[in-house]
């Protein structure tokens, strides 16, 4: 076994890899690279609202797969069906959820309602 971070520890010198592997030296690092690793996951997801579930989006995912051409004379060709998906975290578990039902609700869904208002403001005063 050895430390997952040994190529990024600042101090690396290979104790992780000995046999005793005293990891109690390189805790404040770990808290540190714990800490950074938390703080971009907040910033690749986004707080959502799906139906009545809080959750936080994560990706779109462009789903496709093969079709076979139909067996019947003038039926359907070959083709390939394709749609996206939001990929959504909830509190148990993550789900492909269609892109229509997502609501985001977090600041930069705020920054564009407030844009659209000003926009609107603008549009009755000319």
């Amino acid at each position: 076994m050895s430390c997952r971070y040994k190529d990024e520890c600042p101090s690396y010198s290979g104790w992780c890899e000995g046999p005793r592997q005293d990891f109690s030296r390189c805790i404040q690092f770990l808290i540190t690279a714990y800490e950074r690793a938390r703080e971009e996951l907040k910033k690749s997801t986004r707080l959502c609202k799906v139906g009545d579930r809080i959750g936080y989006f994560h990706a779109w995912e462009h789903y496709s797969k093969p079709l076979e051409a139909s067996p019947l004379i003038g039926g359907a060709p070959a083709g390939v069906f394709s749609c996206m998906f939001a990929i959504v975290e909830f509190s148990d578990g993550i789900e492909r959820v269609d892109p229509t039902r997502v609501h985001f609700c977090d600041e930069t869904n705020s920054f564009l309602s407030a844009m659209k208002d000003e926009v609107k403001a603008d549009e009755r005063t000319v």
